[in-house]
């Protein structure tokens, strides 16, 4: 029964959010949180409900972010990428749940970086990059894991920029061109687009600017 509840609050939250009522899915999604915080604890080792808590948590972090709420917001996302290491370190082979894990770590670094926390955003984008990169080397296939390792890249230097570090960020915008590039030259079932390739060679002209290039 609790189950189908947090089910019936998050649907509700997610209906909420597609509509723009952000407060009322705020509020959805915090009783599922709830539900689903006290499901995990009766049985923490219940892998598919961790796992639903850590995701509820993003759903959260996204709302209070578009309220403009960004410290709360960032407090959900530290907490999804907690919950998510919890869950690799019950199954580290786990492919999905270590994208998952980058992806958090994406969010809650851009965040830190908001709250002015440079070295943590740099941080947590570099081992976002490191698990995307090694899911990358374990499926090259993969055109998803391949554009975002490149995105993290861009995403990094930018950060690196904003700190005064812009050859750094070079070299990372200078991997990630190619790599976007390539994929777009593939066409990659849709998952890179000419945007992409020309957020990078705008962060580009950035770093090479703050160079005095």
């Amino acid at each position: 029964y609790r189950l189908e509840l947090a089910y019936a609050w998050s649907n509700v939250g997610s209906v909420q959010e597609a509509r723009g009522d952000l407060v009322a899915a705020e509020e959805s999604f915090a009783r599922t949180l709830d539900v689903k915080s006290s499901l995990v604890e009766a049985d923490p080792g219940n892998v598919d409900w961790l796992g639903e808590l850590a995701e509820e948590h993003n759903k959260l972090a996204v709302v209070q972010e578009k309220l403009g709420r960004y410290r709360e917001a960032l407090q959900s996302h530290r907490e999804e990428v907690r919950l998510k290491g919890r869950l690799l370190e019950m199954d580290p082979a786990q492919s999905y749940w270590r994208f998952r894990l980058a992806v958090g770590m994406g969010f809650a670094g851009d965040l830190e970086r908001v709250a002015g926390s440079g070295e943590e955003a740099v941080r947590l984008h570099r081992e976002q990059m490191a698990i995307l990169d090694s899911l990358t080397a374990f499926d090259p296939a993969n055109a998803m894991w391949r554009r975002d390792a490149a995105i993290a890249r861009r995403d990094l230097a930018t950060i690196l920029t904003g700190l005064g570090q812009p050859g750094a960020a070079l070299a990372l915008l200078d991997e990630a061109a190619p790599l976007l590039g390539a994929l777009l030259a593939a066409d990659s079932a849709g998952y890179v687009s000419r945007w992409d390739v020309a957020s990078v060679h705008r962060s580009r002209a950035i770093a090479l600017a703050a160079m005095g290039d």
